[in-house]
């Protein structure tokens, strides 16, 4: 395949899987990706995720709650949404940030750090430094450790 195509393909996992993105960069680093191309697929899909969540779930978010008629304060409470709010209020915005990319992802983190800052800008900068540090962290695995996914998964086969 292309190169623009695999840069495409990680950017558009790194919208809402960023692990998966990760994992297909790290892949195609072995097919002689460089560490710009590395960063900017990640990072960039990651961010590109953030802003679209941000930017659009709150607007429709803010059309169904006023145009709808929605009351915000009847909504169902469940045992998902209880740990999802005692999160946020516990880790704050550095908290989600920091799990965003490995454990929460990229729409649920966004959504949460949008809950709790009003101002946009400091989400944005949040996850990025977020993303930036977990594709550092990654690409140094795989730089001066050699830990690559694809060897993991043929190692294991499991499914098979």
């Amino acid at each position: 395949m292309s190169t623009w195509v695999n840069i495409l393909i990680v950017m558009a996992l790194s919208t809402t899987k960023y692990m998966a993105g990760v994992a297909v960069a790290i892949v195609n680093l072995g097919k002689g990706w460089g560490p710009l191309t590395f960063f900017l697929a990640t990072v960039g899909g990651g961010m590109i995720g953030v802003v679209a969540y941000d930017l659009l779930l709150m607007e429709i978010l803010y059309f169904i709650k006023k145009k709808r008629g929605i009351d915000p304060t009847k909504f169902r409470v469940n045992k998902r949404m209880r740990r999802l709010v005692r999160f946020r209020n516990k880790f704050g915005l550095t908290g989600i940030a920091l799990l965003t990319p490995i454990i929460l992802q990229v729409p649920v983190g966004t959504i949460l750090a949008g809950t709790i800052e009003q101002n946009s800008k400091k989400v944005f900068l949040y996850m990025f430094l977020s993303f930036t540090l977990y594709s550092s962290v990654f690409y140094a695995l795989y730089h001066f450790l050699g830990i690559n996914p694809n060897d993991i998964l043929r190692a294991v086969q499991f499914w098979k």
